[in-house]
């Protein structure tokens, strides 16, 4: 079995009709990680290296102004060693 590390970077949130919000994951609740800041290109103050151990996560609360639908993407990099990070 092969293990992963997800690293949770940037979680973005909009509205059908509104401007993209940007939530940095060093921000956000993190179970079994910490924010590091020693590999290139992360966006905010830093990324969330997890402990590359099931049930690793990154959790944001985001509350709305008013019900309705919304697109969100993740940006993130999955990686098993630290050479492959550095992409």
């Amino acid at each position: 079995m092969t293990t992963s590390l997800l690293t949770a970077a940037v979680l973005t949130a909009a509205p059908a009709a509104a401007a993209p919000t940007r939530y940095e994951a060093e921000n956000a609740a993190i179970s079994q990680g910490a924010v590091a800041i020693n590999h290139l290109n992360y966006s905010g103050t830093g990324f969330v290296d997890t402990a590359n151990v099931a049930g690793s996560y990154v959790q944001w609360t985001i509350n709305a102004a008013t019900a309705g639908t919304a697109t969100v993407g993740i940006r993130y990099v999955n990686a098993g060693d630290a050479a492959d990070r550095r992409r």
